[in-house]
């Protein structure tokens, strides 16, 4: 997957809300879009690839290299939370 005009090259999934769409890539990338057309990309504070995202509890959790976890409520503003682990987590649901 790609997304163009917004510097991106490698996504590596996609999750979404009724209202959102949340896509997630390598070097920390995490971009979101109400339509699926327009894209805005989003501050993850990590450089860790991001390898997984689900929608569920009206809460969106992304996941990645390193143990990484990022969770929003509102795909717009994320938080880091601690995973425990230092393992590549490649999928989150």
């Amino acid at each position: 997957m790609s997304a163009t005009g917004i510097g991106v090259t490698q996504l590596n999934a996609v999750g979404a809300s009724p209202a959102l769409f949340v896509a997630v890539g390598n070097g920390g990338i995490l971009i979101s879009s109400a339509d699926g057309v327009a894209w805005t990309r989003r501050t993850s504070s990590t450089t860790s690839a991001l390898r997984g995202v689900t929608f569920g509890n009206n809460r969106f959790v992304v996941v990645g290299d390193g143990g990484s976890i990022r969770h929003s409520t509102d795909g717009t503003t994320w938080t880091s939370a601690t995973s425990g682990v230092t393992a590549n987590l490649l999928a989150v649901g």
